[in-house]
């Protein structure tokens, strides 16, 4: 994966390409921030999942334990977009948690991944 800005048409801007030795894509947006490029990932798909692949990705992260077990415990674990998800966390109580260091501001953020698509956790960017 690689950023490259640009100007065109009096505009700045900024290229991505992520791929490896079989594969290449390219995208071009406004900006070069770490949701953005969860966002590519994402392939056009709002939706959030929570799934073993998810609760292991935050154990292996160090999220709080208390935390992937309200998560995990919940039979709610696909959520249709951003919005959706939101107001889960809010309802567990989880979105007006705060600690120190943020643990949000780990480089990837991948909260699941379902056929096709990456489902990233949007918690505001760290840059």
């Amino acid at each position: 994966m690689d950023d490259t800005g640009a100007r065109h048409a009096g505009k700045n801007g900024f290229c991505t390409q992520i791929g490896n030795d079989d594969f290449a894509w390219f995208g071009t947006r406004a900006s070069k921030s770490r949701l953005n490029f969860l966002d590519l990932l994402r392939a056009g798909h709002t939706d959030y999942v929570v799934n073993q692949a998810a609760l292991d990705y935050m154990r292996g992260r160090a999220l709080a334990g208390p935390v992937i077990s309200q998560l995990a415990a919940h039979q709610l674990t696909q959520f249709a977009d951003q919005a959706a998800w939101q107001t889960h966390l809010h309802r567990l109580g989880i979105s007006a948690l705060q600690v120190t260091p943020d643990p949000v501001c780990h480089r990837r953020s991948v909260v699941g991944q379902h056929p096709g698509a990456w489902t990233a956790a949007r918690y505001g960017d760290c840059q």
